[in-house]
């Protein structure tokens, strides 16, 4: 039962890009001619968005799904966080900047996390990509601390944001909660891979006010 209901929330998150860049194919097809380069220039940006989009969710969900397998080893490497940020949040920087968002990227030079790179990338793509989704005005803060034995990975947005109860649904973490509502599976989906790193993650969040999360590990 657990299996058939996580297959339906996978193909519920894959539904709606599909749908929508099968509509701009269509449109495109249609009414290239009519169109004016600057006008084709985006639809085509948009277009390569989705497909993006479509990918590395397919891509990270195979990697969750393989964690969960009997055997599976996490490749712990050190990882140095200025340069690993802004390699992992270059297309989401651009896509921010298309949005008129400002995007800012503050990690201190030199701070190392000892983590499996490419699952702490997987979390980190898909906090960043959230903010950049849900924020229409302001933009994206990312920044990274370290203080009382932890190191802290912070994204924080000025988004449309989340109340209380939303907040306490997505936290509410355990094994029946990652085959939830499809609206909440991406948070779940993080949140398991955190604990996996061992780290945790901690929300703050008000309707109309933006969302802070936080990623820490301690060191």
């Amino acid at each position: 039962m657990m299996k058939e209901r996580l297959l339906s929330v996978i193909m519920h998150d894959l539904r709606s890009p599909m749908y929508s860049q099968s509509l701009l194919i269509d449109h495109l097809h249609e009414n290239y001619h009519k169109l004016s380069g600057p006008k084709l220039d985006e639809l085509f940006y948009i277009l390569k968005d989705s497909s993006n989009r479509i990918v590395q969710f397919s891509n990270d969900f195979l990697l969750w799904y393989d964690s969960q397998r009997q055997g599976f080893l996490i490749k712990t490497e050190n990882i140095r966080l200025d340069n690993f940020m802004n390699e992992t949040t270059v297309l989401y920087r651009n896509i921010a900047m298309r949005k008129g968002l400002y995007f800012d990227c503050d990690v201190p030079s030199g701070m190392v996390l000892s983590a499996d790179r490419n699952m702490l990338a997987i979390v980190i793509r898909n906090l960043v990509d959230n903010a950049v989704k849900y924020t229409s005005s302001g933009g994206i803060g990312i920044s990274a601390g370290q203080e009382n034995g932890h190191i802290r990975l912070m994204v924080k947005d000025t988004g449309r944001g989340m109340t209380a109860s939303r907040i306490a649904e997505i936290t509410a973490f355990g094994e029946k909660d990652m085959y939830g509502p499809a609206s909440t599976f991406g948070y779940r989906f993080i949140m398991e891979l955190a604990r996996k790193l061992n780290g945790d993650i901690d929300i703050q969040s008000e309707p109309g006010k933006g969302t802070v999360v936080q990623v820490r590990f301690k060191v």
